[in-house]
């Protein structure tokens, strides 16, 4: 029987996924560039673990009243940091 050697790719925002299959994957991500109205990406893969969130920041961009994106944001700081 032929030995198959196999990459597989993954992609999630889940990070309890990653930090469950642990040594078993490496971590990789793209960097996003934000100005008032709009989000960039570069397209270029990074090494190591993502260390920005953008999905509370999208909100505003896409027009979601500043009151809810602020309370997302004393949500996630005080009951998930």
């Amino acid at each position: 029987m032929p030995i198959i050697i196999a990459f597989v790719y993954v992609t999630t925002h889940d990070i309890e996924l990653a930090q469950i299959l642990g040594s078993d994957i490496e971590n990789c991500h793209f960097q996003e560039f934000f100005d008032e109205t709009t989000i960039k990406f570069d397209y270029k893969i990074y090494s190591g673990k993502s260390t920005t969130r953008n999905a509370i920041k999208l909100l505003g961009i896409l027009g979601y009243d500043e009151s809810i994106v602020k309370l997302i944001i004393t949500y996630k700081f005080n009951d998930i940091c």
